[in-house]
C-alpha cells in the first residue's frame, strides 16, 4: 500500500506539471552552475584547496535555490493540492491510516529531492576530479548538512499545509524562515524576537557553519550538529504533519 501510495504521489507531481517544471529549472539551474563552474576555472591564481567552496557555494548557488522554492511550493500543496480537487477522500476511503497517506506522499516527493541532490554532487564531484582538486570528508558532510536543508523546508511546509489552509500555511512558512533573519541579523529589536526562534527550525543560521565546511574549512563538529539538527527537525515536523492531517477536517464543502 505504502509503495502505490508513492506512486500516485509520482503521477500527481507528473499530472499537476509541478515535477515537469521543476525539472526544467533544475535543469536550468545545472547549466547555470556549469557556466559558473567554468567561469571559476578560468579564473588565475585560484588554488586547488580553494576550488571546492568556489564549485559548492558559488556554482550551485542558484541551483539550490531553485529546489529550495520547489520545496516551498510542493511542501504546501501536497495535502491542499488533493483537498482542492477532491482527489484524496477515495485515497483515505481504503484501509489505510492518515498518517501512512501523509508520509507516503512526503517520502514520494523527497525522493525526487535526493535524487535532484545526487546529480548536483555527481556533476560537482566531476568538475573537482576534471580540475585537479579534492574534498575531504568534512566538505562531504558539509553536503550532507546542505542536502538536509531543502528536506527540512519540505518537512516544513508539509507539515503546515496538513494543519491549515495553503495560504496561511505559506504565510506561517515563511514567516518562520523570515524570523530568525531579523533576530540575529543585527536588527535593533532582534533580541525580543529570539526567544520565539528557539522553537522554530533555525536553517538559515546554519549557513555559514555549512559553506565554511564546503570550503574545506569550519568545525567539523559544529557540521555534525548542523546534521543532526536538520534531522531531528525534519522528524519533529514529519511526527506534527501526521498528527496535524489526522485531525484535519477534508470533508468537501
Amino acid at each position: 500500500m505504502s509503495t502505490t501510495l508513492v506512486r500516485r504521489q509520482w503521477a500527481r507531481l507528473w499530472g499537476e506539471r509541478t515535477l515537469s517544471i521543476g525539472l526544467a529549472l533544475c535543469g536550468l539551474g545545472l547549466v547555470v552552475g556549469g557556466g559558473l563552474v567554468a567561469a571559476i576555472s578560468r579564473r588565475e591564481g585560484i588554488s586547488p584547496e580553494a576550488l571546492p567552496g568556489l564549485i559548492w557555494v558559488e556554482g550551485f548557488s542558484f541551483y539550490g535555490m531553485v529546489l529550495s522554492i520547489l520545496a516551498i511550493i510542493v511542501g504546501v500543496l501536497q495535502v491542499g493540492s488533493d483537498l482542492r480537487r477532491g482527489t484524496l477522500l477515495p485515497v483515505l476511503a481504503r484501509p489505510v491510516s492518515r498518517a501512512r497517506v501523509f508520509l507516503a506522499a512526503w517520502t514520494g516527493t523527497v525522493l525526487v529531492f535526493l535524487a535532484l541532490e545526487v546529480l548536483k554532487i555527481a556533476l560537482g564531484s566531476a568538475a573537482l576530479v576534471t580540475l585537479g582538486a579534492s574534498m575531504g570528508g568534512q566538505g562531504y558532510a558539509a553536503l550532507v548538512a546542505d542536502t538536509l536543508g531543502p528536506v527540512t523546508l519540505l518537512a516544513l511546509f508539509a507539515a503546515l499545509g496538513a494543519a491549515l489552509p495553503v495560504p496561511a500555511a505559506l504565510g506561517v512558512g515563511l514567516l518562520s524562515q523570515l524570523l530568525p533573519g531579523l533576530a540575529y541579523g543585527g536588527w535593533p529589536y532582534g533580541e525580543r524576537l529570539r526567544p520565539i526562534c528557539w522553537f522554530l527550525p533555525l536553517t538559515n543560521t546554519q549557513w555559514p557553519t555549512i559553506s565554511s565546511g564546503l570550503a574545506g574549512g569550519g568545525d567539523s563538529h559544529r557540521i555534525v550538529e548542523a546534521i543532526l539538527y536538520r534531522t531531528c527537525w525534519i522528524a519533529l515536523l514529519l511526527a506534527f504533519g501526521c498528527w496535524a492531517f489526522s485531525r484535519r477536517d477534508v470533508s468537501p464543502r
